[in-house]
This record gives C-alpha cells, sequence and structure tokens, in this order.
C-alpha cells in the first residue's frame, strides 16, 4: 500500500513535494466494514462467517467486541438530487409519482393481449416474480407488477402466468394491451415503488441525513404496504432495506416543489383611466432559508407592492406546491399560498 503526503510545514517545512511512503505490512485489524446488509445482526453476535465464490462458508477469523451500525448508510434513506426545490424545512411534504423500475429490474412480456377485466396475466417467464421485496408471493404478501402505466397486484404465479391478479392498484388505470409488451416487477433496489410513489414527510427524516440547496433524503416507510386497501400489508419494520448503495434514477419521475422567493417584481400589463390610480396588494407566506431555522408556511397577510419596480422582502416566501397547500394553507381562499390583487383608485 503506497500513501501520498501532502506538503505541509511538518514535512520538509514547506519546500518540495510528491513524498511517497510504503506500508509492507498490516499486523491487526480492529475494525471490518460490511456493506449492503439485510435485516439485523443478533445480540451477542462474537464470530461473522461468509460465503466464498464456490458457495463454502468461510470463517473471517475474526473476534467481534461490538457492532456498530453506520447512521447515514442505514438502507432506509434515499437522497434525491432536485434543483431548487425551496423545501427547506423539516415540515414539508413530498410526492413523488412515475417513478419506474429501472431497465435492470426483473421483467418479462405479455405473450397474449389482456383486457381491463382479466386476472390472469400470460407472461414468457415467472423467473424472478416468485418473492417481492425478497419474501415469496402470496395471499398474505401479493407481488406487484407495471404493464404501461397500470400498477396490478398479484398473489399467485405459474411458470408463464401471474394470477390471483387485481387490476389498477394505486389510482392506476386497468387497460387492454397488446401482447409482447413489458411487465416489470414494481421495485426498485429491493423496495417496492408502492413505497416510494407517495407522499413523503421530511419529519420522518432521520437528522443526519440533511437537506441541501439542490438535495434532500426521503425515508422509507416500512412498516405498511396497503397505501390503498389492495392486498393484506406487511409490517417489514426490521428486515427490510435497500439491496446496495447505488447511484442510478429513471426518466419521467415526478416531484412536488415549492418556489422559494425573496424578491417580487411584477409583469402586469394595464391602463390607468384618467382621473385614476392603480393599487396592487399581496398575500405571501413564509418559507425557510437553507440552514436557517424560520417557520414555513405563516400567512404574512397583505402588503402594498409597485407595479412598476422590484420589492424585496425580509424574510423567505413561498409559492407551494399542491400538496403542502393542501397540508398548510388551510384559511386562504382555495388554499393557495400566493394571492395578487389589484385596485382602482379615484383621486
Amino acid at each position: 500500500m503506497t500513501v501520498l503526503i501532502l506538503p505541509e510545514k511538518e514535512y520538509g517545512l514547506n519546500v518540495g513535494f510528491g513524498g511517497k511512503l510504503t506500508v509492507t505490512q498490516i499486523d491487526t485489524n480492529n475494525s471490518l466494514i460490511i456493506d449492503n446488509i439485510q435485516g439485523q445482526f443478533s445480540a451477542g453476535i462474537t464470530t461473522i462467517n461468509y460465503l466464498d465464490s464456490s458457495g463454502t462458508e468461510v470463517s473471517t477469523g475474526a473476534t467481534i467486541s461490538s457492532i456498530v451500525e453506520d447512521p447515514y448508510y442505514d438502507g432506509l434513506h434515499m437522497k434525491i438530487l432536485h434543483m431548487n426545490h425551496g423545501m427547506h424545512s423539516s415540515e414539508n411534504y413530498l410526492r413523488i409519482s412515475s417513478f419506474r423500475p429501472l431497465q435492470s429490474e426483473v421483467n418479462s412480456r405479455l405473450t397474449a393481449a389482456i383486457t381491463p377485466t382479466d386476472t390472469t396475466i400470460p407472461i414468457t417467464s415467472s423467473t424472478g416474480f416468485e418473492t417481492f421485496e425478497r419474501v415469496a408471493v402470496d395471499a398474505s404478501n401479493p407481488g406487484y407488477v407495471i404493464i404501461g402505466d397500470e400498477v396490478i397486484s398479484y398473489t399467485g404465479y405459474s411458470a408463464t402466468s401471474l394470477t390471483g391478479v387485481v387490476r389498477g392498484v394505486d389510482g392506476t388505470q386497468a387497460q387492454s394491451y397488446d401482447s409482447t409488451l413489458p411487465v416489470y416487477k414494481y421495485e426498485f433496489n429491493g423496495i417496492s415503488l408502492r413505497r416510494i410513489n407517495k407522499v413523503h414527510n421530511f419529519a420522518e427524516v432521520d437528522e443526519n441525513h440533511p437537506t441541501e440547496l439542490n438535495s434532500y433524503f426521503i425515508k422509507i416507510d416500512t412498516s405498511d404496504t396497503d397505501f390503498d386497501n389492495i392486498g393484506i400489508g406487511s409490517d417489514r419494520t426490521n428486515d427490510l432495506y435497500f439491496n446496495e448503495t447505488i447511484q442510478t434514477g429513471s426518466t419521467g419521475t415526478i416531484l412536488t416543489n415549492n418556489i422559494q422567493f425573496e424578491a417580487i417584481t411584477p409583469n402586469i400589463s394595464y391602463i390607468i383611466p384618467g382621473k385614476t390610480n392603480l393599487g396592487c396588494r399581496i398575500r405571501t407566506f413564509t418559507g425557510t432559508s437553507i440552514g436557517g431555522n424560520e417557520k414555513s408556511f405563516v400567512d404574512d397577510g397583505f402588503r402594498s407592492i409597485p407595479l412598476d419596480e422590484t420589492s424585496y422582502f425580509s424574510n423567505p416566501k413561498l409559492i407551494c406546491s399542491d400538496i403542502n397547500e393542501q397540508k398548510f394553507i388551510t384559511e386562504s381562499p382555495g388554499s393557495k399560498s400566493f394571492t395578487i390583487s389589484s385596485r382602482i383608485l379615484v383621486r
């Protein structure tokens, strides 16, 4: 192992660069990092074995004195890159929709056309569809697939079909489909997309997963899958995590967001009749700055502004997403987070 030493005062008195040293032997290790773990370690575990490439169980030869779980890479948080999302407060809600399985996820194809009322889905092969979220599919643990934009549940399967089907899950529309259309397992990285394509509460995110200007985290709820009373809910609180740490994405995903602003310049066409003046006022709601502690969604009431110049505010303002307006903007007409009104004053 070769280590590069950067120039510091302790090395060469700020002269020279590129010094190297070589470590020829490491006598002992005091930590072992294990990634992509499913489930939890049992209390009191003292040794860890692993399966080698031939499937043979091999001892690590290590004696374990303690196990420390990484609070950041916990397998339950998902970081989303979202430019200028305007959701800096932990009070925010986010709706994710149209997040689809990746091309690398389990998939098959229809072998015959189906109608909106068909309850058996003929596919080329059910390989990979026997489990859902790594649990065998049955009446107590339905599996889910997506064809087109329709989410479909199933509780059984044969070699070339999915059975016990319920159509149009989560408000999607049952439709007719032609033969050879792709059928995707409705999962992402081992997690049901029903746990992702839903409304998320930022308050559920652990504190060590910060919200930044162009990104934020959501935390997967593993306690239930019965979001729309389809099938039986499955509590996976202690044994469900993302399969691995990856960076990827799906085109066409829809994310709600706020629009945050600290100044406004009206762009309104108007004509002022003789002997009159035109007045303008706006009603705004507060936002939270990056790293700030201002409270969001507070009604700041109306204030008059000029129509022909920029007005600046002393605190952040929000035009909220529809889900945040439904949650917080309850006393404004139509639950609208921004109102602009004008009036003609006779001189």
